[in-house]
């Protein structure tokens, strides 16, 4: 049976569903919440606040697949985007969220998401790794897909 929940939002109470224990429900909970303290660091421009919701050692692939190796260097590379091309950008706490057990203290997490900048929202499906650590969850991976908005082929 599928360890997977669905939330219609990331700090969204959360209640166990079929294959869902208690435990679980909380990790997940715990999880969401660590989803929408992202969103808070990325809307206040914190680039030290939103890298520390990661690993030291964390993997970050951009919606154009660069890889960014490490807390520093994400913390680095956001103040850059902050500061710059970036700024004023906000994020949505990520929504439609799904969690799935891998192993003891780890979970994928899958969920819908975006940012607008300049009025322009851009939306992604993204993908993380969340992993118990000494100092709490936090995420040893995240993936960033864009999604492109199609139109009709008689508006191309």
């Amino acid at each position: 049976m599928s360890d997977m929940l669905r939330t219609q939002h990331a700090a969204s109470a959360q209640t166990p569903s079929s294959g869902q224990d208690a435990s679980s429900t909380g990790e997940y909970a715990e999880i969401a919440a660590l989803l929408t303290r992202l969103a808070e660091a990325w809307n206040a421009g914190d680039a030290t606040a939103y890298a520390a919701l990661f690993t030291e050692d964390a993997d970050y692939i951009t919606f154009d697949g660069n890889l960014t190796q490490g807390r520093d260097a994400i913390e680095s590379s956001h103040r850059w985007l902050f500061e710059g091309p970036l700024k004023g950008s906000t994020m949505a706490a990520p929504a439609d969220t799904r969690f799935k057990r891998l192993a003891d203290g780890a979970v994928l997490v899958i969920s819908t998401g975006g940012t607008t900048l300049n009025g322009e929202l851009r939306t992604s499906t993204v993908s993380f790794t969340a992993v118990r650590t000494p100092q709490g969850w936090r995420f040893a991976s995240f993936q960033n897909t864009r999604r492109q908005q199609l139109r009709p082929a008689s508006e191309s």
